[in-house]
Formats: C-alpha cells, structure tokens, sequence
C-alpha cells in the first residue's frame, strides 16, 4: 500500500522532518533554526501535513526542501505561507513611489502567483511592472519573500535569470 508520512513543520516554514511517522525519534516541539514551534497537522482542519511518499515500505520519496504552501485537505494556507504573504503586504504599504491604488492591486496579485491558475501570468507581470517603480532594495526584499511561495511560472516571470 502507498502512503504519505507526515511532516514536522515549524510554524516559519523550517522542515524539521518530512516522515514522522517512520522517525518519530526526530520529533521536537520548537524549531532549532529559529524556535517557532511546530506542527504536523493543518490549523485549519486538522489533516496531517503530507510528507515523504512511501510506496509500499522502502525508498520513500523525499519531501521538496520547500514545504507546501497550502493544505492538500481544505486548500487554506499554512502559516508560513500566510506570514510571508502579509510581510509581502507590509512592504508593499512602504513603497512610496506607488499610489493607493497601485498596492492594492499590487496586494491583489500576490495571491495569484503563489500557485499556477490562470492568473498566475497576469499576476507575475503586475508585480514585475510594479517593482519596476518601487527601486532597488524593495525589489530584493520582494525576491527575498516570495522566491519560496511563488509558483514556478510566476519565478519565471519575476526572476528569468534564475
């Protein structure tokens, strides 16, 4: 039978071990990169946090380096992804060469880049066309952000050297 184990997460994103269940000596109740506690269940609806993928009982497959950012279960961020979506809207309220209306929208894009949709191009570029205005250093701090939560069509867009 094939299944997922379930992941250790610190609340800021730090994997402290993607398979628990056949580990559970690796558990630990705070982060020792940055002393958050962790999680191995959704906040939102309780559903274990997927890990490796284990078929049968050998070579599990190992969890990306970048933890989910969403629930497989009820679809609401985890709270990683939610902190660094509000410190995204946080830097945007400092950009000052950008009117009311451009953060907003700017604001509105960042959910849309965060998994492929539709969207994800128009959402990519608004951003890209907003930071175009915004200068150098909130520019790096966007990249630093939103590097681990944006889909990998929206980095194409937002860093093609990468």
């Amino acid at each position: 039978m094939s299944d997922f184990d379930t992941a250790q997460i610190c609340l800021n994103g730090h994997i402290i071990c993607s398979g628990i269940k056949v580990h559970p000596e690796k558990k630990q109740k705070y982060c020792q990169l940055c002393g958050s506690e962790t999680i191995t269940k959704c906040n939102h609806c309780s559903t274990d946090i997927r890990g490796n993928y284990t078929p049968g009982q050998y070579n599990p497959t190992p969890m990306d380096k970048i933890p989910p950012p969403y629930c497989y279960s009820c679809g609401k961020p985890f709270p990683w992804t939610e902190s660094k979506i509000n410190s995204i809207k946080e830097l945007t309220d400092e950009i000052e060469s950008l009117t009311n209306e451009d953060k907003e929208s700017l604001k509105n894009s960042i959910a849309d880049i965060i998994s492929n949709t539709p969207r994800t191009e128009l959402g990519a570029n608004r951003i890209k066309k907003y930071l175009s205005k915004a200068g150098k250093e909130v520019s790096q701090g966007f990249r630093d952000i939103l590097v681990d939560i944006a889909s990998e069509t929206a980095k194409k867009i937002l860093f093609p050297t990468q």
